[in-house]
């Protein structure tokens, strides 16, 4: 400042205060320079004042209002920063709720508490089905049950949409499911077909068609059972909810009712008549056999007359059985022909030596690679016992002396008795291929019980009943008669 002479004084020129006289100033504003010797005027309000003059951050934020009721800070300051509290956007939050997103839809402009960049269409179906923006944001609420959008980042046409709906049981899928909530999603609001729900009890239904589109090499469906397993697998029923095609915990496949499983046509197939048939069908035959290609080499086929074939090295047993008049006592050591029950039985002594013996015709059709069988059906009196059984065979072919007494014994000896007192037993002994030979023409059989062995624990009388003598025809590719 300098002095006037006369008194008083002045402020030189200054260029700064220049630029500050040149101000339009008024109420709420601020001075801040643009440069050198330039001021320029800002809106200053009452509100940036209030926060100008706090003493630190944590001032600032209670003028800010970032504080909640003690119920921790709500701000989030930098990257790394935590949110503690829960976030209400449009609407206060609530302690089980982290995002809480509120507020009014505004019709005129489409606008409300979300939009999506770019455009995401978002709408809101009520439980008649019809679906608009509702006044108040509320996608589950005892008004608006479901939304359906359309993406923009998929290539969906003309109206398409994918339409979610929250399932809440009858009348979202005709009458079926109604026990489970869940996920519903369809091609159409509250459609009845091409519709999937998945539930929260874990039953998942699908309306109309079901198309798994495989890659290579890969498995269609996998059902996987739980460790604990107890349920079917998997199961087919009718619209009445009647099990037919079941697949059990075990693996086990069945067929409930009179159905039928067709294969290429309704003429071939297999079908279960109930609890008492299970009945295999073609129009021209069954065949049985070593090949699931359609040209078995070894099999049996059953003809629709019921006629039998056999192809390859397809067998069958054949053989004879001989009842007590076959039997011929020898002259000493003889088994006794004794009544038993409602017929007659050779009783065989215990401790004894006792035998009988036949001889039969071999027939013909008999395949001499194949071992034969001896089957004695005997009785046992005593339970949980052994019996020492010694069954002696001699082959005959044309021209062989048949004065020669000289027999084998089947590798077979002891033979456990019945559970229970005077129960049949069947006991099998085996005469080896190397025995038989294609030109022989009879078989002689001995049939000794020999008691005095120390491993015949049978300390009763055995009572011989019958005896069969079987083995595996040898017709390749003939008929069975």
């Amino acid at each position: 400042m300098k002095e006037i002479r006369g008194g008083g004084s002045y402020q030189p020129l200054d260029a700064f205060l220049t630029s500050i006289a040149s101000l339009g100033t008024a109420a709420d504003r601020m001075i801040y320079t643009t440069g050198v010797d330039t001021a320029a005027e800002a809106v200053l309000t009452g509100a940036g004042r209030a926060l100008l003059d706090d003493a630190n951050a944590a001032a600032q934020r209670t003028t800010l209002e970032l504080v909640s009721g003690g119920a921790g800070d709500i701000w989030v300051e930098k990257a790394g920063d935590d949110m503690t509290g829960g976030l209400g956007i449009g609407i206060a939050h609530t302690a089980t709720s982290a995002l809480k997103i509120g507020g009014a839809w505004s019709p005129a402009n489409g606008g409300g508490a979300m939009e999506f960049i770019p455009a995401l269409t978002v709408n809101y179906i009520n439980a008649s089905g019809i679906y608009a923006k509702p006044t108040s944001l509320s996608m589950i609420n005892s008004s608006y049950k479901g939304f359906y959008s359309q993406l923009p980042t998929m290539t969906i046409s003309g109206t398409a949409r994918i339409y979610g709906f929250y399932y809440g049981g009858a009348g979202y899928s005709a009458t079926k499911p109604v026990e489970e909530f869940g996920l519903y999603l369809s091609a159409s609001i509250r459609g009845t077909t091409n519709y999937g729900i998945w539930t929260n009890g874990g039953l998942n239904r699908f309306g109309d068609q079901l198309l798994i589109d495989l890659g290579a090499d890969k498995i269609g469906l996998i059902v996987q059972a739980h460790s604990t397993q107890n349920e079917n697998l998997f199961v087919i029923e009718d619209d009445a909810g009647v099990d037919y095609f079941v697949v059990d915990n075990a693996g086990n496949v069945f067929l409930t009712g009179n159905q039928y499983l067709s294969f290429r046509d309704s003429a071939i197939g297999i079908y279960s008549q109930a609890d008492t048939f299970l009945d295999l069908y073609a129009d021209g035959a069954v065949r049985i056999g070593d090949s699931g290609a359609g040209a078995p080499t070894n099999y049996t086929q059953f003809a629709d007359d019921g006629r039998i074939t056999l192809a390859g090295t397809a067998r069958y047993w054949i053989g004879f059985e001989l009842d007590n008049t076959g039997f011929k006592e020898p002259s000493s050591q003889s088994a006794t022909l004794v009544n038993r029950g409602l017929g007659t039985a050779y009783a065989y002594a215990d401790g004894s030596a006792e035998h009988i013996h036949a001889t039969k015709r071999i027939t013909g059709r008999w395949e001499d690679t194949e071992v034969l069988e001896v089957v004695l059906v005997w009785e046992s009196p005593a339970t949980s016992k052994n019996c020492y059984w010694d069954v002696k065979y001699q082959l005959k072919a044309l021209n062989e002396d048949m004065s020669d007494v000289a027999s084998t014994s089947c590798a077979e000896h002891l033979k456990g008795s019945s559970a229970t007192a005077n129960g049949l037993v069947h006991s099998t002994f085996t005469i080896p291929t190397a025995a038989f030979d294609a030109g022989d023409k009879i078989i002689s059989l001995q049939v000794y019980r020999l008691g005095a062995e120390v491993t015949d624990t049978l300390s009763a009388i055995a009572y011989l009943h019958k005896m069969i003598v079987r083995g595996i025809a040898d017709n390749l590719g003939g008929v069975v008669t």
